[in-house]
């Protein structure tokens, strides 16, 4: 899926309310492991600077190579559009928007 990110949450979102969990973020090479939803996700970059969210099912238990874990609080807006953000710290926030397809519409 298309995303933007911000580094702030927009204001239509402060006050709403979200499903939050806690987690921890393996991060392996080029993608990133999250041990509660147990899925493997990584961010690539298109022509022109979009970027592209990719996310699946991950059950496998042994990583190559992990080097860096951090503790993640994510909260999910909604599902489609796709919109959540990353908690790292109280001044580290990642808010992420899927962007719709305007082609898909026409």
């Amino acid at each position: 899926m298309r995303v933007q990110i911000s580094y702030s949450i927009p204001k239509e979102f402060a006050t709403q309310k979200g499903l939050t969990y806690e987690t921890r973020y393996l991060y392996t090479g080029f993608s990133r492991y999250d041990t509660e939803r147990k899925t493997i996700s990584r961010i690539t970059e298109e022509n022109g600077g979009v970027l592209l969210f990719h996310e699946a099912p991950y059950s496998e238990t042994v990583f190559p190579r992990v080097y860096h874990a951090e503790h993640v609080r994510v909260t999910i807006f909604s599902e489609s559009p796709k919109v959540w953000k990353e908690e790292l710290s109280s001044d580290m926030i990642y808010f992420f928007r899927e962007i719709q397809d305007q082609q898909a519409a026409t």
